[in-house]
């Protein structure tokens, strides 16, 4: 199997093409009433975006989790930090994003092709997602920068 281009490669981050093609699709989880406007049960600060919810959060170790075996449908949480220091999870499922059973095997066949753990492509695609919802930057922007070199 031929390895992906690389678009973004630094010796913190490097994610593929393959896997820039689901930040649209993340970004789209602002639209849903179910998940936003979110509210920290412990000090009650309220996030009213997606954006907002990136940008005023910090990320927990392993961020993004498959939930799908145990929930026995298409299920991933989402774990971030309050300011305050309480985590908090959003639950996305195949409902809220059609593309998630897609995503997560993009990143599973990304792991094996770059011999790299799955919490480390997902670190690296969460980084990259992050950057361009919070800075409402479109990714194609990267891969017009890869078709540049």
């Amino acid at each position: 199997m031929a390895k992906p281009e690389l678009l973004i490669d630094t010796p913190l981050l490097v994610c593929s093409a393959r896997l820039l093609a689901f930040i649209r699709a993340f970004a789209a989880i602002d639209a849903h009433a179910a998940l936003f406007p979110k509210e920290c049960r412990t000090c009650g600060r309220v996030f009213q975006s997606f954006a907002d919810y990136l940008r005023e959060t910090k990320p927990k170790g392993h961020v993004l989790e498959d939930c799908s075996d145990v929930m026995r449908k298409t299920y991933t949480m989402m774990y971030r930090h309050c300011p305050c220091g309480n985590t908090l999870v959003l639950s996305v499922t195949g409902e809220i994003m059609p593309e998630l059973e897609d995503f997560w095997t993009a990143v599973r066949e990304e792991a094996e092709t770059e011999e790299r753990s799955i919490r480390e492509v997902v670190k690296a695609f969460s980084e990259v997602c992050d950057d361009f919802i919070i800075n409402g930057r479109d990714p194609t922007d990267l891969q017009d920068m890869g078709d540049q070199e």
